[in-house]
C-alpha cells in the first residue's frame, strides 16, 4: 500500500446561480459536495463521470484554485485549508495544473520561452539567465520539442505542440503531483495516445502522481492505479484496477456497458437524463435513474463503504 500524498476530507464547493437571466433570484448548485478523497504517492488515480459532475471543479479545489465552502485538504501531515496565502506559495511549486484548453490556457502575447520561464521566476528558481534558458530547452526536449519552439508564439504551433508546451510547463518546477484535466480531449485522436504517452512516460521517469480527469472511461482504464467516479458533485465509486470487472455501482455499471467495441451494438442501461443539479431529489442522488432503486434509495443518501479491501461503493445495493 503506497502512502497518502493528498488526501480530501468532506470536501464541497457551492455556486450561487440565477435560476433566471431576468431573475434576481439565486439558487445553490453544490459541485462538490462532501468528497472524500485519498491520492496515493506515485499513483495515477483517475476521475470519471459525465460533464457537469463535478470532475474539474474538485481539481481545481485540490489545486487550491478555488476555497472550499467546507472540508480539509491535507498534503501529507499539513493541512492546507489552514495556510495563508503566503504560506501556500512554496507548496504550490509541488503542485501543477494542465488545463484541457492549451489555447486558452497558454497567453498569446508571450513567447513560448516567456511562457516557461514565468514560473522559475515567481518561485525565485534559477536566477541566473543562461541557467534558466538551458532549463527551458531541456524540459522542451523533455516532452518531445525541439529548442527552436521556444522563440515562437501559441498561434504558431499545432494543438499537440501546445499540449506539449502545457506539460512543460507544469514540469519545469518539478513536481510531485499533476491534476490533468481531460488533457487530450481538445486534441484530434492520433495526437490523443501521443499525449497520453508522453504522461506515462514522464510518470515513469520522474515519479509524479497524477489526478487523470475524463469523461473517457475506456482510456482511463487502461492507465489508471485506480478510478473515481463521480456523480452529480460526489464520488459514488473508488476501485483499483483489480477491482474493474467486479461488480459495481449502477451508474459505473452503466458506464462500463456504454464503451463502444467493434461489431457491438451499444444499448442505454440508464434511463433519463442526470437532475436538476439545483434541485436535487433527495436520497442517493441517482435513484430516478437507476433501475436497481429501494425505497431506501429514495430516503437516505449513502455513504462511501468498502465492499471489498480497496474497493468502495456509496449504494444501499451493497449491504
Amino acid at each position: 500500500m503506497r502512502e497518502t500524498l493528498l488526501r480530501a476530507n468532506n470536501l464541497s464547493k457551492s455556486y450561487k446561480v440565477k435560476t433566471h437571466p431576468l431573475s434576481v433570484q439565486k439558487k445553490i448548485l453544490w459541485a462538490v459536495n462532501g468528497v472524500n478523497l485519498e491520492i496515493r504517492r506515485g499513483e495515477l488515480l483517475g476521475l470519471v463521470g459525465e460533464s457537469g459532475c463535478g470532475k474539474s471543479t474538485l481539481g481545481r479545489l485540490l489545486l487550491l484554485l478555488e476555497q472550499p465552502d467546507k472540508g480539509e485538504i491535507w498534503w501529507e501531515d499539513i493541512c492546507l485549508t489552514t495556510l495563508k496565502p503566503r504560506q501556500l506559495k512554496s507548496w504550490r511549486r509541488f503542485c501543477q495544473p494542465i488545463f484541457q484548453d492549451p489555447f486558452a490556457s497558454l497567453n498569446p502575447r508571450q513567447t513560448i520561452k516567456q511562457i516557461l520561464e514565468e514560473p522559475l521566476l515567481v518561485h525565485g528558481i534559477l536566477k541566473d539567465k543562461r541557467k534558466r534558458e538551458r532549463k527551458i530547452v531541456r524540459i522542451l526536449r523533455e516532452v518531445g520539442l525541439p529548442a527552436k519552439v521556444k522563440d515562437v508564439y501559441p498561434h504558431e504551433l499545432s494543438g499537440g505542440q501546445r499540449q506539449r508546451v502545457a506539460i512543460a510547463r507544469a514540469l519545469i518546477l518539478e513536481p510531485m503531483f499533476i491534476v490533468a484535466d481531460e488533457p487530450t480531449s481538445a486534441l484530434d485522436v492520433s495526437v490523443q495516445a501521443q499525449i497520453v504517452n508522453l504522461l506515462l512516460d514522464i510518470q515513469i521517469q520522474k515519479g509524479i502522481t497524477y489526478l487523470f480527469i475524463s469523461h473517457n472511461l475506456s482510456l482511463t482504464a487502461l492507465i489508471a492505479d485506480r478510478i473515481a467516479v463521480m456523480y452529480l458533485g460526489r464520488i459514488i465509486e473508488i476501485m483499483e484496477r483489480k477491482h474493474f470487472k467486479s461488480d459495481h455501482h449502477p451508474y459505473t455499471h452503466a458506464l462500463w456497458q456504454a464503451i463502444p467495441a467493434f461489431g457491438k451494438k451499444v444499448e442505454a442501461t440508464v434511463a433519463g437524463e442526470p437532475p436538476n443539479p439545483l434541485s436535487l431529489p433527495k436520497g442517493c442522488v441517482f435513484h430516478p435513474r437507476c433501475p436497481e432503486k429501494k425505497k431506501i434509495c429514495t430516503q437516505e443518501v449513502p455513504m462511501l463503504k468498502e465492499i471489498t479491501p480497496g474497493h468502495f461503493v456509496a449504494c444501499h445495493l451493497f449491504g
